[in-house]
This record gives C-alpha cells, sequence and structure tokens, in this order.
C-alpha cells in the first residue's frame, strides 16, 4: 500500500495486463479486495463512490488530478506482479526459518515473528525465547 500511494511501485507487465498500477483504484483492491473490485465484485458501487469522494480532496488540496480512480477491471492481484512477494517465514531450514509466499503463521511485517517462528521449529516454542 505504501508503495502504490508514494508513486513507487514499479508496474510489471503482468500488473498492466491487469490494470494494476500507483494509482487510487489498487489502492481500494489492496484494501477491500474482491468486496468492490473485479468483474463479479458485489459492492462495485462503492469502489466508484470512493473516486468520486478522493476526486473532491483532490481538487480542495489543489493537487494533480487522477484518472485511474476505480478498480473494476482488476482481478486479484496477479502472479508476477508488484504484489507477489514473500510475506511469510515458514519451517526451518537447518537452523532458521525461511522466507515463503504461501500464507503461514508468522508474517515477515510482523515485530517477532521471525524469532517466533525459530523459536517454535528449532526451540520448544515461547518457553525457549524468553
Amino acid at each position: 500500500m505504501h508503495d502504490v500511494v508514494t508513486g513507487h511501485m514499479q508496474p510489471t507487465e503482468e500488473d498492466k495486463k491487469h490494470s494494476f498500477g500507483p494509482n487510487f483504484g489498487t489502492t481500494i483492491n489492496i484494501i477491500n479486495g474482491g468486496l468492490e473490485c473485479g468483474k463479479s465484485a458485489p459492492y462495485p458501487n462503492k469502489a466508484l463512490k470512493r473516486g468520486k469522494y478522493y476526486k473532491k480532496f483532490l481538487n480542495y488540496f489543489k493537487l494533480d488530478k487522477e484518472d485511474d480512480l476505480g478498480c473494476a477491471n482488476q482481478p486479484e492481484f496477479p502472479t508476477g506482479g508488484w504484489g507477489d512477494d514473500y510475506g511469510y517465514w515458514k519451517g526451518f531450514a537447518g537452523s532458521r526459518c525461511v522466507a515463503t509466499k504461501e500464507p503461514s503463521s508468522y508474517s515477515i511485517y510482523t515485530r517477532n515473528d521471525y524469532k517466533r517462528c525459530v523459536c517454535d521449529y528449532v526451540g520448544d516454542g515461547k518457553s525457549s525465547c524468553e
């Protein structure tokens, strides 16, 4: 989300094929995903309303206009896209946990989750890491 909002996101070719970019529509998809985005979203009007409000804020603060305010053409985030990255820790290889794209109980983004992963797989859980 941070990279999208700050303009640091550099969309891959796969992202571009699916209308993902550093724009407001992508932020909606990050927050609410399939509820508001994509062809079969149950609440697409919410995304449209968000875009209208966002446009009013841009005008009020005299910021540059943006055209990509919706996410109706965005499916789930594509494999090979900007958001397709390692986000979890799993098991251990030797005496350490390894990064993976598959969801686990240990997030790369949560403080001390790597330590917790190591303690659970190499030690005997929480008691060995206190």
